[in-house]
């Protein structure tokens, strides 16, 4: 939506996308832990209420990784249909 106005549609897809990434995340390091590759591991994934500009990874509690998204304008499927938006 380019007149700056909140788009549901876009906010639950972004959700989607977070939600699936972590998910995956997660699930990776108990698979770790599951087989025997490591002998303890967690994984925990932390939200705020701001759209994400970056991701973050603290391993050990002691080494964070992180990287900023980038902003980039393209065409996404929202509802059926196609929509222009920044992302």
């Amino acid at each position: 939506m380019d007149n700056g106005q909140d788009e549901p549609l876009f906010r639950q897809r972004a959700e989607k996308i977070i939600s699936r990434h972590a998910q995956a995340i997660v699930d990776s390091v108990h698979e770790l832990r599951d087989l025997g590759l490591v002998p303890h591991a967690s994984a925990d994934v932390r939200i705020s209420g701001e759209p994400p500009r970056f991701k973050m990874y603290v391993i050990n509690g002691e080494e964070a990784f992180f990287g900023y998204y980038a902003v980039a304008e393209h065409t996404v499927a929202l509802g059926g249909g196609r929509s222009r938006c920044t992302t």
